[in-house]
């Protein structure tokens, strides 16, 4: 009860103050690839309700709050991270980009990885009663590797889930069924929409993916070209204008040392591309982490069904033994063991009829938060995505 008594403390509402949220998203990074030992950390930056935090973490650590705040939050949206992939790096160039992953230049997978990184914390940012959860505390401030911490936090019971969204979430859990069937309705049509989205944004990412390394060559090509050009003018105009230095452009006397500043300007050209594919990625992520909300719901569904299962096991088990009959568990128990074990039955059952009222309200109240608040929000979100994404676009083109 100290976890859920401390989100009363900080938070008050399920995304917080606009103010707080952009001011949040702004201040979150991760950045600083480094190998420590046979892995890579990234340093992740941000700020909480304590103030600025600053933390190295690496991939596994990502992964594991992920699946902590998956589990612990059911039904609610977590955005998704990369795929997990076991890698060998060759980092002795001290430039990221040039690190290579099992022998091939692969620097670019150090830095699209990063990029993702950044945009999972940006997003669980908007939401500050996961920044001040306990699984994010841990994450963001716990000393030392902390995946081991955040795969080894206590199961809860569905009570002690419902109180923490009571306490984050405001709800009103009595709406008529009327509205509780339009909520499944529109869980079940927006899920259906999801699973086609994927699809079609996968095959859209694969597509940028194409243009990014269409786009990454051409300057290449451009760099190809410059160099080519400058060639041209040691031989042709130089014989052209009889030695004659001022006549040339590129390779004039004045212009300094042209093939690092044609270099340095095409390494500083922003392919607008990149920023299309790391959007599509991302997108096709999140729309993974609302799946993931919408089976989460699905999920305790299934706990409620294995409880009310194990309770008429317990049920028919204790009904045998106050008849005097023997069962296969208690065939080779003494009388007081049976008596026990009758005390014991009856404990359970009673503790499986209080979860499964418990179950029966946390359905209800994921039904309803997802059908009405959950989906719009995420819908709106997306909305603002797509248009940060084009301006980005836009600005890179230029």
């Amino acid at each position: 009860m100290a976890e859920i008594e401390g989100f009363s403390q900080t938070t008050g509402s399920a995304g917080g103050s606009e103010e707080y949220q952009e001011n949040s998203e702004a201040s979150f990074s991760v950045t600083n690839p480094i190998k420590v030992g046979n892995v890579i950390k990234y340093t992740v930056k941000g700020q909480d309700k304590e103030g600025f935090f600053e933390a190295q973490r690496r991939f596994n650590e990502f992964y594991a709050l992920r699946k902590a705040l998956h589990t612990r939050w059911p039904g609610c949206y977590v955005p998704s991270i990369p795929e997990k992939t076991a890698l060998t790096f060759d980092v002795t160039n001290s430039n990221p980009m040039n690190w290579s992953v099992k022998g091939n230049m692969e620097g670019a997978f150090v830095e699209e990885r990063r990029a993702l990184l950044e945009r999972f914390l940006k997003e669980l940012s908007r939401f500050d009663y996961i920044v001040e959860s306990k699984e994010f505390k841990l994450f963001s401030r716990g000393p030392g590797e902390v995946d081991k911490q955040l795969e080894g936090l206590p199961t809860q019971t569905p009570m002690q889930i419902l109180e923490k969204y009571r306490l984050n979430f405001k709800l009103d859990e009595d709406m008529d069924n009327a509205e509780k069937i339009r909520a499944k309705d529109k869980i079940s049509s927006f899920t259906a929409f999801l699973k086609k989205s994927e699809i079609i944004m996968e095959a859209q990412k694969n597509k940028s993916k194409t243009f990014l390394e269409s786009s990454g060559k051409m300057n290449d090509n451009f760099t190809r070209l410059y160099y080519a050009l400058m060639k041209f003018e040691d031989t042709s105009v130089d014989y052209f204008s009889d030695g004659d230095v001022g006549q040339r452009t590129l390779t004039h006397p004045n212009a300094g040392e042209m093939k690092t500043k044609v270099v340095d300007t095409i390494n500083q050209w922003k392919n607008p591309f990149a920023a299309l594919y790391i959007w599509l990625k991302g997108e096709v992520l999140d729309i993974k982490g609302m799946m993931d909300a919408m089976t989460g719901r699905e999920t305790v569904m299934k706990h409620s069904i294995a409880c009310d299962k194990k309770k008429r096991e317990n049920t028919a088990e204790l009904e045998k033994l106050q008849l005097g009959k023997t069962t296969m568990k208690s065939f080779f128990k003494s009388k007081s063991s049976v008596e026990k074990n009758m005390l014991n039955l009856q404990a359970d059952i009673e503790s499986a009829t209080n979860d499964l009222e418990d179950y029966r309200k946390l359905i209800n109240f994921i039904t309803l938060w997802h059908g009405t608040v959950a989906i719009d929000n995420f819908k709106r979100n997306k909305i603002e995505q797509y248009e940060k994404m084009l301006n980005s676009v836009a600005m890179r083109s230029i």
